[in-house]
């Protein structure tokens, strides 16, 4: 219902189902429809709601001491105070969702909560704060994604980090720096 934008009926469907998983007392089952209802809040738009049903879901990802879970649910919040413009709260919970991943060597994630703390600093007009993220992101991106010296993984959030690097030098008119960084972006995905 979800992909057709039938929030209401996937919110219905989502709650029955979570409604049985509580009559059973399955704790995972429970958490994964819970960030079902967030994530389909999410995208109607009703963040609060998102936010809700997402600690909620963390909540019990932090008793089942599910790690990788408790960090991607950090990561769903912080997206969603970025919609609701509660960037302090969305810095809080990509850094905490960082310091899991970083813990549990999920360098992936490392570099994909780093881009997500660059894109709040940007927002927040900190440059240099964000170039600091996309750089430390890139540097992971890259060391992911060479194998005998090329590279031949991860091509995408290469050139991804690539894009966003020049985004900041763009934004601090540094239009030289940024044309060179696209056009390494550009060889990357050729």
């Amino acid at each position: 219902y979800r992909s057709w934008s039938k929030y209401d009926k996937a919110i219905e469907g989502q709650q029955q189902a979570l409604a049985i998983a509580k009559k059973l007392g399955k704790e995972e089952d429970i958490a994964s429809f819970l960030i079902g209802i967030a994530s389909t809040y999410y995208s109607w738009g009703k963040y609060d709601k998102a936010v809700e049903n997402f600690q909620q879901a963390l909540a019990i990802n932090r008793k089942l001491g599910t790690k990788h879970l408790i960090a991607w649910s950090h990561k769903l919040i912080g997206d969603t105070y970025c919609q609701l413009l509660k960037y302090d709260k969305a810095i809080e919970n990509y850094r905490d969702a960082l310091a899991i991943n970083r813990k549990l060597g999920r360098e992936d994630m490392v570099a994909s909560s780093l881009e997500d703390l660059g894109n709040v600093y940007l927002d927040l007009d900190q440059s240099d704060k964000a170039m600091e993220n996309y750089r430390d992101a890139l540097a992971i991106n890259r060391k992911l994604g060479i194998e005998d010296g090329e590279y031949v993984l991860n091509d995408d959030r290469i050139s991804l980090s690539l894009l966003k690097v020049g985004g900041v030098y763009e934004y601090k008119s540094q239009y030289d720096k940024a044309m060179e960084i696209y056009r390494e972006a550009l060889a990357i995905v050729r």
